[in-house]
């Protein structure tokens, strides 16, 4: 058995390495916009690998400190609404044309933005993207764990392209970190390789999502851009608390349309 200990790596190897794992990220958000969404999960532990606080992650930070860069800002739209009427919301969705959006320092002011907002009857929890990004990367991106945050569960109660409201939140964050590493790449190397990905995922770019309850009756509203505005099809669904499912969407002539559904469940 060696008894050699670890070296530290040198500034070459760990942009090296530090490249290779913005690649791993621009591969699954190329997955996902392919409809290969069960990438979700490894594309979770790539955005805590760099994101995230702890030891082996924190990645965009530490190659700040290595090479003496500024931290990069981004735009993102207001935190998630708590109105006292609002039982779930979500916000500080990357945006870039929204009069209300605010800049944000990468990672650490975007890591802390509250991103979801939930209200039931026993308590509100306002989670960060520090605990989205936690939350997925740990629960079945990095392990296959038996049981799953609650997080989990109330952002399932989203659906977006035949996929859970998850997968849009975690796409969103990876184009907004992909552009912010390929920009300080190019810093340290003009010529560096620069990938860009659309804002948009199946058409779509939402950039706050507010359910709310007012007088025992939803409403459901949705800050959005559209490639084709007028193409007809579902954008958004949540779950009330009657078990029954609110779909957002467009209707054939580019009309928002919501209706209720009954889901099934008892």
């Amino acid at each position: 058995m060696s008894d050699r200990t670890p070296r530290a790596l040198n500034d070459g190897e760990f942009l090296a390495r530090f490249r290779t794992v913005v690649r791993r990220l621009d591969a699954h958000l190329a997955a996902i916009d392919r409809g290969d969404y069960f990438v979700r999960d490894d594309l979770a532990t790539v955005l805590r690998t760099l994101l995230t606080r702890g030891k082996g992650d924190d990645g965009i930070t530490r190659l700040l400190y290595r090479f003496s860069l500024r931290p990069l800002t981004r735009r993102i739209s207001p935190s998630a609404n708590e109105a006292p009427n609002v039982l779930l919301a979500i916000g500080a969705l990357p945006v870039d044309e929204d009069k209300e959006a605010v800049a944000v320092t990468m990672p650490d002011e975007f890591m802390s933005a509250i991103a979801l907002f939930v209200r039931s009857a026993k308590a509100s929890r306002r989670v960060t993207w520090q605990d989205v990004v936690t939350d997925y990367g740990n629960t079945f991106g990095a392990h296959l764990s038996t049981t799953v945050p609650i997080l989990l569960d109330d952002v399932h109660y989203f659906g977006l392209s035949e996929t859970d409201f998850g997968t849009y939140m975690l796409r969103s964050a990876g184009v907004l970190t992909s552009s912010v590493c390929h920009e300080l790449l190019q810093q340290l190397k003009a010529d560096d390789y620069a990938i860009t990905h659309s804002p948009y995922m199946a058409g779509t770019q939402i950039f706050q999502a507010i359910y709310l309850r007012e007088g025992g009756k939803d409403d459901l509203r949705v800050g959005m851009r559209r490639e084709e505005w007028k193409k007809a099809g579902p954008i958004l669904t949540v779950r009330n608390p009657d078990r029954q499912v609110l779909v957002f969407s467009i209707s054939e002539g580019g009309y928002l349309r919501l209706e209720v559904r009954n889901d099934g469940t008892k």
